[in-house]
């Protein structure tokens, strides 16, 4: 390919300044499309914020709401049981200090809470919260008395927010109509809801947002009840004009964030805006989430005020680069008139050469290529002038970066003859096949010093890197399954040492071999031995991670180095046990080693060592290995041994602790022990059932030690089928005794338990053999089986309803269970977690949390047991608040059935019980 063209300098300046103009309409029109698509970003970006921020606020108000109507319930519920029958009677009955002060309990606590009310039927109201004796207030005129008074119907009711004269603050209210026994109107019962605790929270969030965001409240008329910032003359307003109405009214939708320019309801004045609607599920509530431009898209503008800064500075050097570029053509054209009197003399050296040789210019294009280039290639040298890429995509892609690097090193105008260094690459013929290839690049410079270039010289160097290939699979590799032999092994475990050291993590190493093999080899051939090791190194491969290293070492003998585990030393450990189990598990999966696929089994024992740093020589450390593999052997085969002596020893420990958990149930090891519950007269009602081991070398085992393993190994399925079992005979023993014939068993049932496919038929044949009454039976559930699979969870529960079973629901308030859960499961009784009965008399949080769930039990009709009673304090304050029954070591600590005195009153409550274990 020879160059002949002329290079006029005229034509070469109009093409760079028509290229420089180009460039700047180029950076112009980029820079605007850069600014809107940032602009439509940084809108959808606050889209999903404001979405996730209005759906945060809605839950949080509507969980303040549901707190009100908790103590709407429990109010209307004691109301509902005085059976009251006439107006006369409701005002006496309802009017007593007794019922002041029930009001004032209901409400103490919850701060967002304002008052609660007693109103009769022409408006009185005749006891609240606040005071007592009650001053002299009618309601008639308020909306929300008016409005059960017209509408028997209504049901539950939202007011408007209205200004308490004595102190000015906002609140509205929650309110139930209550009717006689015939329907007749008796009055109404009503709860306040501070403003302050709405607006309080809302005017944190703006906060973070900034100046000119506003959060509002409306009840489902889109009557405004509160808003952050506060404006009186909005309050009680309806919204029949913002985007609140429009989302909420006219479109029909439940939520939405809308951008939008149009009058606000607050205000009347235009704005770009971004505001977030969104609907309450459970009440008849509206939270709407207004922004201004001025805050989402503030960052947007700074970043346009960026751009076109950086745009305004690329034109600037374009066009300073416009003159500099014209002025070198015109010095380049002269050049390249000289220069080209030489070429014509080195084609006629070079183009008879079987190497490929090329000529870069400076900027990369081609000055000169040898014909030899179609024999490498398969493209004639032409196709390279129409092309100038085309080199690079002829190198091959993973060679693609060095090749890169060196022709720009070599092209710079600095670059020296020592620049150049000798690259072996692959080159991708035109067909498909690859070339190895000698590439070495010489910098080339004029007379004047100036750089011209560089030439490039390939030489075809396939046949040596084959032979190199060979030699190096034969002295790295094993022959019969192509992973690393001994050789690359212990090279790469001194590189993994170094790696130890430097990133602090540990690493493992692991040999194994093959259990009886030499009896398959002796039996069946070394074919049939040598398919298996194939295989065996194929489901190692499969089982390790990509970082992990696994190799043959010989015979049967099998190597692998797992990398990256955790800077802990028992951490690392474990996790390398998991890696070994699971290899374990994969290699004691039956093998077809023959024609007829017939099933050969084979079992490995491995041997492991922990490995961090240097310090321990090579040979030490794989002697450590192989010692392990012993040990493994030693205690007959198919087995997993760590060299560590600590380490061996944990492990040694745990299997131990799973053995003697197995033998426990044979050899009668485990006991029932009893807790008594009693109730507010201080009456036993029944026994939670408590299991405890008694090892004859390990003493009495706590059940935190070993019920945590019985679920990892699925002994648990056995041991609560035992407890089960245990206390049905219970059940049945004390149906004979008139003083216990009455009691209740609790029994504890796991997840893994309650989940299995039979777990109902378990129960029953449990009842069936022991000839216990199903009625006196509670299995106890924790929250996390019942969120879990919740409609299996039910049809269960129900099918063990129906002859009789209950179901309590245990440390009630530490899970996660929604109360939309709690109300369909066909639950008898509640426990409260001990964590909040322990500290509930001192702490304010801990009893708010034990009434909230009284209230909530007992408008649900469920029964309520609190755990973990160990003081009078603690029963005086959850008798005075409706619990009904008890537990905990005020009553008497959990003994066997030996010691068990399970009738009449409790030592907490009135006189010693003769239970004292």
């Amino acid at each position: 390919m020879h160059s002949n063209r002329p290079k006029a300098t005229s034509d070469t300046s109009t093409i760079v300044r028509l290229y420089g103009a180009l460039l700047v309409i180029a950076i112009t029109v980029g820079a605007l499309v850069t600014a809107v698509a940032l602009r439509d970003k940084e809108i959808q970006d606050w889209r999903h914020h404001l979405g996730s921020m209005s759906y945060m606020l809605t839950e949080h108000t509507a969980q303040t709401v549901f707190s009100a109507f908790l103590v709407l319930d429990a109010i209307t519920e004691q109301v509902r049981q005085m059976d009251v029958q006439d107006e006369a009677a409701f005002r006496q009955r309802l009017s007593t200090v007794e019922m002041h002060q029930l009001l004032r309990d209901k409400i103490q606590g919850l701060s967002q809470l304002d008052v609660a009310s007693i109103v009769a039927a022409n408006g009185d109201n005749i006891n609240f919260s606040r005071a007592h004796p009650v001053p002299r207030i009618n309601l008639a005129e308020r909306d929300y008395f008016k409005a059960h008074r017209d509408q028997p119907h209504l049901g539950d009711h939202i007011s408007t927010a209205v200004r308490n004269k004595g102190n000015g603050k906002w609140t509205f209210y929650v309110s139930r109509r209550l009717d006689d026994a015939q329907g007749r109107f008796l009055g109404l019962v009503l709860v306040g809801l501070s403003v302050d605790a709405f607006t309080g929270v809302y005017g944190r969030l703006i906060e973070t947002l900034g100046d000119g965001a506003s959060i509002s409240l409306y009840r489902g008329d889109l009557t405004m009840l509160a808003r952050a910032p506060h404006q009186d003359d909005l309050i009680g307003r309806v919204n029949h004009s913002g985007t609140a109405h429009r989302i909420i009214n006219e479109q029909g939708q439940q939520d939405a964030v809308v951008l939008a320019d149009t009058p606000r309801f607050s205000s009347g004045l235009s704005g770009l805006r971004l505001t977030a609607v969104r609907k309450a599920t459970r009440y008849p509530l509206v939270v709407s989430l207004v922004v201004p431009d001025t805050i989402f898209l503030a960052s947007w503008k700074r970043s346009v005020t960026l751009i076109a800064s950086m745009s305004l500075l690329s034109i600037a050097f374009v066009l300073a680069g416009i003159g500099a570029l014209s002025r070198t053509s015109r010095r380049r054209a002269q050049t390249e008139h000289e220069l080209r009197e030489s070429e014509a003399k080195f084609h006629t050296m070079v183009d008879g050469a079987t190497d490929w040789e090329y000529w870069l210019r400076p900027d990369g294009s081609v000055h000169y290529m040898t014909p030899s280039v179609e024999q490498f290639t398969g493209y004639r040298a032409e196709a390279f002038e129409r092309q100038p890429d085309l080199i690079a995509t002829l190198v091959h892609p993973d060679d693609r970066t060095l090749w890169r690097q060196q022709v720009q090193a070599v092209g710079a105008p600095e670059a020296t003859p020592s620049t150049a260094r000798p690259l072996d690459l692959r080159i991708v013929h035109r067909n498909g096949s690859q070339r190895w290839v000698s590439h070495v690049s010489r910098p080339v410079h004029g007379p004047d010093g100036r750089h011209l270039g560089q030439r490039i010289s390939m030489r075809d160097i396939t046949e040596r890197k084959a032979s190199e290939t060979e030699i190096r699979q034969l002295a790295y590799y094993d022959a019969l399954t192509g992973l690393p032999n001994r050789r690359m092994f212990l090279d790469r475990l001194g590189h993994t040492l170094a790696a130890t050291e430097r990133n602090q993590t540990h690493s493992a190493l692991v040999l194994l071999d093959l259990d009886h093999f030499k009896k398959l080899n002796d039996t069946q051939g070394h074919d049939v031995g040598d398919r298996l090791l194939v295989e065996v190194a194929r489901r190692l491969a499969l089982a390790v991670r990509d970082a992990d290293t696994v190799a043959r070492l010989g015979g049967d003998e099998f190597a692998l180095m797992l990398d990256g585990l955790d800077p802990d030393e028992p951490t690392a450990a474990r996790q390398a046990e998991q890696i070994a189990e699971k290899i374990h598990a994969i290699l004691n999966q039956p093998y077809a080693l023959n024609e007829a696929n017939d099933d050969h089994r084979s079992s490995p024992s491995i041997g492991m060592t922990l490995l961090y740093g240097r310090s321990t020589p090579l040979d030490v450390l794989m002697k450590q290995a192989d010692v392990a593999l012993y040990q493994a052997k030693d205690a007959g085969r198919n087995a997993i041994r760590f060299f560590n002596p600590a380490m061996q020893a944990a492990i040694d420990a745990r299997i131990a602790m799973e053995n003697a958990l197995r033998q426990a149930l044979v050899l009668g090891q485990f006991q029932l022990h009893y807790q008594p519950q009693v109730d507010a007269t201080g009456w036993h009602t029944g026994a939670e059932a408590l299991i405890r081991w008694s090892d004859p070398v390990r003493g009495m085992v706590p059940p935190d030690r070993f019920i945590p393993l019985a679920e990892e190994t699925g002994l648990i399925i056995e041991i609560g089928q035992w407890v089960l079992d245990t206390a049905c005979a219970q059940l049945a023993q004390w149906a004979t005794d008139p003083a216990r014939q009455n009691l209740q068993i609790s029994v504890n049932v796991s997840a893994r338990q309650f989940h299995q496919s039979d777990f109902v038929e378990r129960v029953r044949r449990s009842l069936a053999a022991s000839g216990a009454n199903p009625a006196r039976l509670m299995l106890e559930l924790t929250e996390s089986i019942v969120i879990d699979r919740v409609d299996e969870v039910i049809d269960r529960m129900e099918q063990l309803n129906v002859v009789g079973v209950k179901f309590s629901l245990d440390d009630f308030g530490t899970g996660y269970s929604s109360l939309s859960c709690l109300k369909r499961l066909p639950l008898d009784e509640v426990k409260i977690d001990r964590s909040f009965v322990r500290d509930l008399v001192d702490d304010s949080n801990d009893a708010a949390i034990v009434q909230a769930i009284l209230a909530m039990s007992h408008s649900l009709g469920l029964r309520v047991v609190a755990e973990g009673v160990e003081t009078l304090a603690q029963r005086d304050f959850l008798l005075t608040r409706g619990c009904e029954t008890f537990q905990g070591y005020l009553f008497g600590k959990p003994a066997p059935i030996a010691q068990w005195a399970g009738s009449g009153h409790s030592r907490g409550v009135a006189r010693v019980s003769p239970l004292e274990a």
